[in-house]
């Protein structure tokens, strides 16, 4: 059975959507994913050993539809223009799962997954923390032996560049504090100044590693937050937008991160005296609020879709 998976993975959009897609097709093994993106990187190494056609526009999408069979049509993407998923429903009759991070939720979709919306009166749509895709290798770093660092990632593209601002503002005045700072794969820095007290991590083998050890992570809103809260580590929270901000917001309320404010607004003083207070907290116990049965909860209505 194919499944299709339609898109964007860019330096402004970040990585966050295909990595939990692809999470999904690693689980679903007895399905062959398709992925439909486009991109503006279409070397990025983070394509390779994966079925991608890539997507030049609208039109070429459309037409890629008509040509392939496929048994399920999977849309994550940021944003979802009104109709969009109405005019798909016209070309094909196969069943369509949109995942959201807006509320810009059509009546065409099967099935709409919003993970960030903690609203439970609604039970039409799947909502809340377990629905989180989360990989399958995170389980090997739930209970590992901290280590004397701080873990810094703004996401896969870091749209708002705040690692170059992180690096010369805070990191670099912090020579008391060990710093590990991720770069991700769409993040064009490659020529940050060197401190003694830096590490840089560019497109490491296993990045759960780094995340887990940490004694404190700092991190963007998006899928990594909730990485860092499920393998316990204290994180401080910059949103780069305003849904991010939300997103944070909920899992502050539910005592798992500290939120600092959108990226914007930051104040540099007084991220560093969230620092040094909060770097030799012990670690979060996490509730029972987030689990790692994501993947099969969605699975399960998946097979129902297909089997109708």
């Amino acid at each position: 059975m194919n499944i299709l998976v339609k898109l964007k993975v860019s330096k402004q959009i970040g990585t966050g959507h295909f990595r939990r897609m692809f999470n999904l097709s690693l689980f679903l093994k007895e399905f062959n994913f398709i992925f439909l993106i486009s991109t503006d990187d279409k070397k990025n190494k983070l394509f390779q050993n994966i079925n991608v056609i890539f997507i030049e526009d609208e039109t070429h999408f459309r037409n890629t539809l008509l040509k392939l069979e496929f048994n399920l049509l999977i849309f994550d993407l940021l944003h979802y223009e009104k109709d969009y998923i109405k005019s798909i429903k016209l070309l094909t009759k196969m069943p369509i799962i949109c995942f959201h991070e807006y509320n810009d939720y059509s009546d065409y979709a099967d099935l709409i997954i919003n993970y960030n919306v903690l609203d439970k009166t609604i039970t039409d749509k799947l909502f809340g923390y377990e629905y989180i895709i989360f990989s399958d290798n995170i389980e090997k770093y739930k209970s590992i032996k901290k280590e004397d660092y701080i873990f810094v990632s703004f996401g896969g593209s870091d749209p708002s560049g705040l690692t170059q601002k992180f690096v010369s503002l805070i990191a670099s005045k912090m020579s008391h504090l060990k710093f590990k700072i991720h770069i991700g794969d769409f993040n064009d820095l490659l020529c940050l100044k060197a401190f003694n007290n830096i590490e840089y991590i560019i497109k490491p083998e296993n990045l759960f590693e780094y995340m887990s050890k940490a004694n404190l992570a700092i991190s963007a809103a998006g899928n990594m937050m909730y990485e860092l809260i499920y393998m316990s580590v204290p994180s401080i929270i910059i949103a780069h937008n305003e849904h991010q901000m939300s997103f944070a917001k909920n899992a502050e309320l539910l005592g798992y991160v500290e939120f600092l404010g959108l990226f914007k607004d930051l104040n540099f003083d007084l991220l560093k005296q969230k620092i040094d207070s909060f770097y030799n907290l012990k670690e979060i116990k996490i509730k029972d609020t987030i689990d790692n049965n994501g993947k099969k909860r969605i699975c399960k209505v998946l097979m129902d879709l297909i089997n109708k």
